[in-house]
């Protein structure tokens, strides 16, 4: 995390550990650039340089299922075969209808989850995310903001600010809620 955040281009970074078939355990990162910084080609190089992959425009065309759970996904991109893509856990942002697709159709789930999808038919996910950073995200941020015209986020509230006591001292409590892209048909 510090070697990805030590980049101008990087505000914040998290790391995971993925099941890998070859290493036992690959590392797989998340970013979020810095104010005034967009995904460019040169921050991919120097991503790459330092030893990862960057995997650009890619749409995830199966959800890998083992003994009823997902155990990854095989993805592909302009840039890249098709590649199986592990994880321990895989989160789709292309709603109910398409993820089952994905994931081999509507046989694999279990009868009682599929009459609960059927008889509150959406399209599209909402996802809900709770986390605690030892800072803010957002610096000077006042507690809460909506944000309109994007592709992903939707909300962001850092409670914390507002009433302290709903996260442990020196510590901030965020909460977003996004109505994230189809993955499934990036562009």
């Amino acid at each position: 995390e510090d070697c990805l955040v030590g980049h101008p281009s990087v505000r914040l970074a998290g790391v995971i550990g993925t099941p890998d078939a070859a290493r036992g355990e690959a590392v797989t990162a998340f970013i979020v650039l810095a104010e005034g910084h967009q995904p460019s080609e040169a921050l991919a190089a120097d991503i790459e340089a330092r030893g990862s992959t960057v995997l650009r425009h890619t749409q995830c065309h199966r959800i890998v299922l083992q003994d009823g759970r997902a155990t990854g996904v095989i993805a592909k991109s302009a840039d890249h075969p098709e590649t199986f893509l592990a994880a321990a856990t895989v989160i789709s942002n292309t709603g109910p209808a398409r993820t089952i697709e994905l994931a081999g159709g509507r046989p694999q789930f279990d009868a009682p989850y599929l009459a609960r999808l059927d008889a509150a038919p959406h399209e599209a996910p909402i996802f809900h995310v709770s986390f605690i950073l030892d800072a803010p995200l957002l610096e000077g941020f006042d507690g809460c903001m909506v944000f309109g015209n994007t592709r992903n986020l939707i909300y962001l509230e850092i409670p914390s600010l507002i009433s302290p006591s709903v996260s442990p001292p020196g510590q901030f409590l965020h909460t977003a809620f996004g109505a994230p892209t189809d993955a499934a048909r990036a562009d």
